[in-house]
């Protein structure tokens, strides 16, 4: 059937209950199609409806598969409907994820020396709150995320665990010891205050590749943190990476409209070349209130890293809110 072999091809595992809201959505969006038959058919069709489901009579496709959606709780699924000339059909597609990195909790805690606010708790109210993925970062300076932070962390995530890391021997030990959900592999200098750009995939491709090995032997998947450039996801592709992150530093930092349109169209050709290549794609820093939008409407994302401006704003808000504000701007997007 078309509606499940293309979800198929886009990499969609649906679970049982997501088959059935497909199938019903594709009977009743035929038996609705006007390429399906002449107006006494339909006149028919309206009133078999009148009589059983009378204030349904008139509902349009994308409110049948509202109605459908929320029948069966899929709060995270939907649909996009195509037309063709004899039929219509769905397509499923997945909402867009939100990861909160957790990090500039640590960094609080940290410059105190104290226990507090401890970011496993964070990690936790983040959950709770809708997020769909944590992500933290050690070190190797372990200036804010501590080892002890990431062991407790695998603990008690229950959504995934993004353990960003740079590439080396002690940090690779530590995460194959505890074993996150995957790893993103981002570049790292001391004196940076944060990481200030993607990796150069294409010129460590072969070291990349042997590092990558290394995860997949103890079947951990790998995200490369790369800056939106063909050049460096093809090379992340041939290094054997699962996914990429794209970098969104340069957009989150463009003040004029001109450079904003021009990243913007950066990160769409990159999310869509890594789409094609079969690599999973997400995006991520600097995004904030303001500048997140447009990203998220970007259907080639499949998710979201977003920390520094939700902690801030979690200190005027509270973190349960700041979460729950950043997922209702992704959500409409």
């Amino acid at each position: 059937m078309n509606v499940l072999e293309e979800a198929i091809d886009h990499g969609f595992e649906p679970p049982a209950e997501a088959v059935v809201v497909v199938l019903c959505a594709h009977i009743g969006m035929t038996r609705l199609s006007e390429q399906r038959g002449g107006k006494q058919e339909r006149d028919k069709e309206n009133k078999r409806r009148q009589g059983s489901h009378k204030n349904r009579s008139n509902l349009k496709f994308p409110e049948i598969t509202l109605l459908l959606c929320k029948k069966f709780h899929l709060v995270s699924f939907s649909f996009r409907l195509f037309k063709r000339p004899n039929f219509v059909y769905c397509r499923p597609i997945l909402a867009m994820r939100l990861a909160i990195n957790i990090d500039h909790v640590a960094t609080l805690r940290n410059a105190r020396g104290g226990e507090e606010p401890d970011p496993v708790t964070a990690a936790q109210v983040a959950e709770l709150a809708g997020a769909e993925g944590i992500v933290c970062h050690l070190r190797e300076d372990r200036r804010h995320i501590k080892d002890r932070d990431v062991k407790l962390l695998r603990e008690v995530v229950k959504t995934r665990l993004d353990l960003e890391m740079g590439a080396t021997e002690e940090i690779i030990k530590i995460a194959i010891d505890v074993v996150p959900d995957f790893v993103t592999l981002v570049p790292e200098r001391r004196q940076e205050l944060t990481t200030e750009g993607g990796l150069d995939v294409a010129g460590q491709k072969r070291f990349l590749e042997g590092v990558i090995r290394e995860f997949h032997n103890h079947k951990i998947p790998v995200s490369l943190f790369v800056d939106p450039s063909p050049a460096h996801i093809e090379a992340a592709k041939e290094a054997g990476a699962d996914m990429v992150e794209l970098h969104t530093g340069e957009y989150a930092n463009a003040r004029r409209e001109r450079d904003i349109q021009e990243c913007l169209v950066a990160i769409k050709q990159a999310a869509a070349l890594g789409k094609s290549l079969g690599l999973g794609v997400h995006a991520g820093h600097g995004l904030n209130y303001v500048n997140t939008r447009p990203v998220a409407s970007i259907a080639e994302i499949d998710e979201l890293s977003i920390g520094h401006a939700v902690i801030t704003r979690a200190v005027f808000a509270g973190l349960d809110r700041a979460v729950r504000e950043m997922l209702s701007l992704i959500k409409d997007s």
